[in-house]
Formats: C-alpha cells, sequence, structure tokens
C-alpha cells in the first residue's frame, strides 16, 4: 500500500500455489501467452490480489470483452503492453476454507481453451 502513489498497476504473486498439476498447467500456460504477446513484467498473471488506478482501469475496461473466461488475465496483459508503472510483490497465499483443490473438469478445460483464444485475440485488438 504504500507504492500506491508510485505505481498504476500493483500486484501480489503468489509464491506459492496450493494447486492440482493440471491447474499449476493452466497458470504455465497462461503466463507464456501473456509473456510470448505482451511482456515479460509479471509472473503471476492470474494473481487475485491487485490495485490498480482507477483512471488506468476504466481504460483497460475499454478493451476487455464482456463474455471474457478469464478478464484478470487481460488486464494484467493489458498493464503489460501498455508498459504502466507496475510493481509486484511475492505474497503468501492464504489457505482455502474449504480445504479442497478444484479439480479440472469439463467446464475448466474449456474456460482454458477459451481464456488462451481470447488472450491471443486480445492481442491484437490493441
Amino acid at each position: 500500500m504504500e507504492e500506491q502513489d508510485k505505481f498504476d498497476f500493483l500486484l501480489g504473486e503468489r509464491k506459492e500455489k496450493n494447486a492440482t498439476l493440471s491447474r499449476k498447467g493452466i497458470s504455465l500456460l497462461s503466463r507464456l501467452i501473456v509473456r510470448l504477446l505482451y511482456g515479460k513484467r509479471v509472473k503471476d498473471v492470474n494473481s487475485p490480489y491487485r490495485l490498480m488506478r482507477s483512471s488506468e482501469l476504466k481504460e483497460a475496461l475499454k478493451f476487455i470483452p464482456d463474455n471474457s473466461f478469464a478478464p484478470n488475465i487481460l488486464l494484467t496483459a493489458w498493464f503489460v503492453y501498455f508498459q504502466t508503472r507496475i510493481f509486484t510483490v511475492e505474497v503468501s497465499n492464504r489457505i482455502r476454507g474449504t480445504g479442497r483443490q478444484s479439480k479440472l473438469n469439463g467446464y475448466l478445460l474449456k474456460g482454458c481453451f477459451q481464456s488462451i483464444f481470447q488472450t491471443i485475440l486480445f492481442r491484437f485488438r490493441l
């Protein structure tokens, strides 16, 4: 929070994810696509720990399709692509209260492919 006035995008990058192997694979694929198409300034492209300057967020949301499966990834890609002032900090991931990891199912797999496709298309819209 001390850095919020100096940056447009503050991102807490989780150092350890309590996720299944398939979830870790999806995260790796997302990170690789963002790095290849937008730049390599962020490791955890779908981190839930984020703080954004409202003026920059409003501009980014003009480009994010309403039907995005993973809008966090597209927001991260937008901030990286336009080389905004990004601050990242490593954070500990909180333990989920349910104690249950989500498994790769048909919905998640379909969403993964949809997100990949949307992330690639998004690059060409910018």
